[in-house]
């Protein structure tokens, strides 16, 4: 891992949709590196505990838990910029 990179996890349930958006990441943000990706609450609410990410890329519809339960369950004095995908 670079350490001046804007690390980021990115949280969504369909595989398709984490794959594309690291790759635009990759190729139109160089800066920001992908640290982890989940497919659901608990494996993005391990991801951040873990990578401690600046961006957390959040899917809004997911079973059984929305991205919105996640952001919940978050420190708030600790939560990452959020940035929410949907489609």
């Amino acid at each position: 891992m670079n350490p001046n990179a804007i690390k980021a996890v990115i949280v969504d349930d369909e595989v398709g949709s984490r794959n594309n958006l690291r790759l635009l990441l990759e190729e139109y943000c160089p800066e920001v590196e992908v640290c982890g990706m989940g497919h659901d609450v608990l494996s993005g609410l391990e991801l951040v505990k873990k990578y401690r990410p600046r961006i957390l890329f959040l899917d809004i519809e997911m079973p059984q838990h929305s991205g919105f339960k996640l952001v919940e369950m978050l420190d708030p004095q600790e939560r990452p910029g959020i940035v929410f995908v949907t489609a």
